[in-house]
């Protein structure tokens, strides 16, 4: 089972060994800027201080997680995509916080999106609210030539486990600041494409003050042979955004 780890020095929960080394492991996504998080900009203010608090919560709440895998607890729910994302496309969801806040784990709660990548594609991964009371949590997972219909044997967003037959890419948290004055981040993570196909994106909202408005841009893929986008190439593209 993979160690989930508190990163101390950035105050950011990552669930990946390599973040706190500083270091990016091969073919895997990374933070942003993991040497200065939102949080250790806000260190030492009232919102920092909130937010630590918070990340703590967050770390209580995945052990507890951790155990319900050991457990061999999963949850499932059929996985309905709002949208295909194109290169630099804006998608825009909503979030409903459920009754126990905790949106990491009740995939009823979570949204999906997709996008279709070429190996070698530089991916960006960014999710910003849209208003103050949802605080985001993101994932995305490589589904090679069909996408998943049904989460199971996922439970968690930032567990590193995906749908069957999805293989976890990266995933993002409090990577940036929001434009509401914190005291939480949002989520901006990027990973280059180890495999061409069918990426699955999810997006939750974990311990926020309410349910809210979310942005959602996927920039740097390739997309698929023989889509309209594909057909029209860059300037039809362009056309196609205009027209918006």
């Amino acid at each position: 089972m993979r160690n989930f780890i508190l990163d101390t020095i950035g105050g950011v929960w990552c669930n990946d060994p390599w973040h706190s080394s500083g270091e990016d492991p091969p073919g895997v996504g990374f933070r942003t800027n993991p040497e200065r998080s939102a949080t250790a900009r806000r260190a030492g203010t009232p919102a920092g201080r909130e937010e630590m608090r918070r990340t703590n919560m967050k770390a209580a709440v995945v052990s507890g997680l951790a155990l319900a895998l050991a457990s061999g607890l999963a949850l499932a729910d059929p996985i309905n995509y709002i949208d295909t994302l194109s290169d630099g496309e804006v998608g825009t969801g909503f979030v409903v916080l459920p009754p126990d806040g905790n949106g990491n784990d009740n995939p009823e709660t979570w949204e999906w999106w997709n996008f279709y990548a070429q190996a070698g594609d530089f991916i960006t991964v960014d999710v910003d609210r849209t208003e103050p009371n949802p605080d985001m949590v993101s994932a995305t997972f490589f589904a090679g030539n069909s996408l998943p219909t049904d989460s199971s044997p996922m439970t968690t967003i930032t567990g590193g486990i995906g749908p069957s037959g999805t293989t976890f890419v990266a995933s993002g948290d409090d990577d940036e600041d929001d434009s509401f004055g914190g005291p939480w981040g949002d989520p901006l993570y990027s990973f280059t494409a180890a495999s061409t196909g069918w990426y699955a994106v999810v997006v939750g909202n974990f311990l926020g003050a309410g349910s809210g408005g979310y942005q959602i841009v996927v920039s740097g893929q390739t997309p698929a042979p023989g889509s309209a986008i594909a057909l029209l190439g860059v300037g039809g593209l362009a056309m196609t955004r205009r027209r918006r």
